[in-house]
């Protein structure tokens, strides 16, 4: 497997390269002690590793949907994973902490070059540099559509090891419940809850781990007051969650956000009801007397096949379809307006102020459709599902929730299929701005009135992309896209933050090349931030707070500038619609 493959979405964010400020510390040992026991981690040459640390436990059987509870202390050391060869050669070296259930590649969920799956998935991976001490803490939510993903991507893409020891900081992951094991709601689980609610497990299991870091990360050179969040795509869309909610006040310091905002309304929790019991209905549960009892007396694979789309259809990265899903065959899972984890709805938090107020870095890649448009058409990766002009406005409708008429001015406007080369052009173009680059700056116009906000936007058109021509994968050839070449695709940046090029046959970026000036830089902003809630400094090119007064945000490209363009004036369009809309 590669680090590509593994998710496409992953990951990533936050970096940098500037000087820690502690004082010098002699080195630390491998062997540190946490609240739940001692756990000894792995020597890599100037870090020290912890990977499949437990932070709470197994939400198996009586704990599935449940929040997640307390982990088993122990008294033995307990010995952290080391990394095992590939089964395939020439691949990078597994890591094989247990991701949560997932549908992986088309559709297999046993795939062996990728690590074992497993219910029993909730752990953490700490990589710090074995000098120094009150350092910065970055704690890394992975994405992957709330439906597949892991912390550290079994290859190690997001393991934070050449992050932590460039830009001397500890960086944290932690594998989180997504799909149904994550975020079901069912009106039988909100009857059983303490706090008359149900969904949001996997919020509820990333609050347990940055309870964990907050109690623990001092040991591992650490800095308790000083933790920066951060997350790309649906992971960018957790970290968002994370500051709407109160359940997570206080555990963190800053937040970044990239390729994924909340800046759209949660689905109501009646809705979500609905939607799991279509979920009990697939599972062969809905008539029982007892539903819960049905459905936790299934096995996690008998769950998961229950809704996860058919590999037959989708193609090999199948969740992506949910995107052209115009018959509504799958099922989306999201945060959840609850009542509980959540009070009311993110915009009313963020326009109210009562939102957890601290630092934000909020980014998007000026063609972040195109790797949905990529998977939807491509035969080998994909769907094999040709966008032309005879389904075009319906995609546009199904992304605005069926709002037909709004669909109908976009494609008669400013999204019209003549304007560009191709329709699969035209409708990556109208995804990017509906999904990504407007709501990001509806919520900076909102934010930046009460804290700090800070936007970029990745422009570099030239970053690899995970599946170009790895044997012995299916490999997705973008040369067959009219007029879509390459671009600054969705996930395109994450590469950029932890310095590990997506793809397999490239170790590292050559030195002088734009990819490692453009690591050093991202890493540069990103770390300065976590350090000090300010990205500026280094002698690096000034990158301004966003104000509605002044709305600017960083161009990343092979060059760095300040601007104003772009989405900017691609965003008028939607001013005043209703384009955004809840998950389901």
């Amino acid at each position: 497997m590669t680090r590509p493959v593994r998710f496409l979405v992953i990951a990533i964010l936050l970096s940098s390269c500037s000087e820690s400020t502690s004082a010098p510390t002699a080195p630390r040992t491998a062997l540190v002690e946490t609240t739940t026991g001692p756990v000894q981690g792995q020597d890599d040459g100037n870090l020290y590793t912890y990977f499949g640390i437990p932070y709470a436990a197994p939400p198996v059987g009586r704990l599935r949907w449940k929040p997640p509870q307390p982990v088993t202390p122990w008294t033995e050391a307990l010995e952290t994973i080391v990394p095992e060869e590939p089964v395939i050669p020439g691949a990078p070296p597994v890591i094989p902490v247990p991701k949560c259930p997932q549908t992986l590649f088309g559709g297999d969920v046993s795939a062996g070059f990728v690590g074992p799956v497993d219910e029993d998935c909730l752990y953490l991976n700490v990589v710090t540099p074995k000098m120094g001490s009150a350092l910065p803490v970055m704690v890394w939510i992975h994405g992957g559509g709330n439906v597949l993903g892991e912390g550290l991507q079994a290859d190690g893409g997001t393991s934070g090891t050449r992050l932590a020891e460039t830009a001397n900081v500890v960086v944290v992951s932690m594998n989180y419940r997504f799909g149904p094991f994550g975020f079901l709601a069912h009106e039988a689980l909100t009857e059983e809850s303490e706090h008359d609610a149900s969904g949001n497990y996997g919020l509820m299991d990333q609050v347990a781990a940055l309870r964990w870091v907050r109690d623990n990360i001092e040991a591992f050179g650490g800095d308790p007051d000083n933790i920066t969040i951060f997350g790309e795509s649906a992971g960018g869309l957790n970290t968002c969650a994370l500051t709407m909610s109160p359940h997570a006040k206080g555990l963190f310091h800053r937040a970044i956000m990239q390729s994924g905002t909340c800046y759209r309304p949660w689905p109501m929790l009646e809705a979500a009801h609905a939607h799991g019991e279509r979920f009990a209905e697939l599972a062969g549960c809905d008539t029982e007397s007892d539903v819960l009892a049905c459905l936790r007396g299934k096995s996690w694979k008998e769950l998961h096949d229950a809704w996860a789309p058919d590999p037959a259809e989708v193609g090999f990265i199948g969740y992506a379809f949910v995107l052209i899903d115009l018959e509504r065959k799958y099922q989306q899972w999201s945060p959840i307006l609850d009542g509980d984890f959540f009070e009311e709805q993110p915009i009313a938090s963020m326009k109210n102020g009562t939102f957890n107020q601290v630092p934000l870095m909020i980014g998007f890649t000026s063609e972040e459709g195109r790797l949905f448009g990529w998977l939807a058409e491509d035969e080998a990766v994909g769907a094999g599902f040709d966008i032309d002009e005879n389904n075009y406005r319906d995609l546009i409708a199904y992304i605005l929730g069926d709002n037909i008429s709004l669909a109908d001015s976009a494609v008669a406007g400013p999204y019209a299929a003549s304007k560009f080369p191709d329709p699969g052009d035209a409708y990556a173009s109208a995804a990017t701005d509906a999904l990504f680059r407007c709501p990001v700056l509806e919520q900076a116009s909102t934010t930046s009135a009460h804290v700090p906000t800070y936007i970029y936007e990745f422009r570099y058109p030239n970053a690899d992309f995970a599946l170009d021509n790895i044997a012995p994968l299916p490999s997705l050839n973008r040369s067959q896209f009219v007029g879509w070449g390459d671009g600054a695709f969705h996930s395109a940046d994450i590469q950029y933050v932890f310095g590990v090029p997506s793809l397999q046959t490239k170790d590292e970026f050559a030195p002088g090349t734009v990819d490692a000036q453009l690591w050093e830089t991202m890493r540069g902003y990103f770390a300065r931030f976590a350090r000090t809630g300010d990205p500026n400094g280094d002698g690096t090119t000034e990158w301004p707070q966003f104000s509605n007064d002044d709305p600017r945000m960083l161009a990343l490209d092979s060059t760095i500038e300040t601007a104003n363009d772009g989405p900017f004036e691609a965003c008028a369009f939607w001013e005043g619609t209703d384009y955004l809309i809840p998950s389901y």
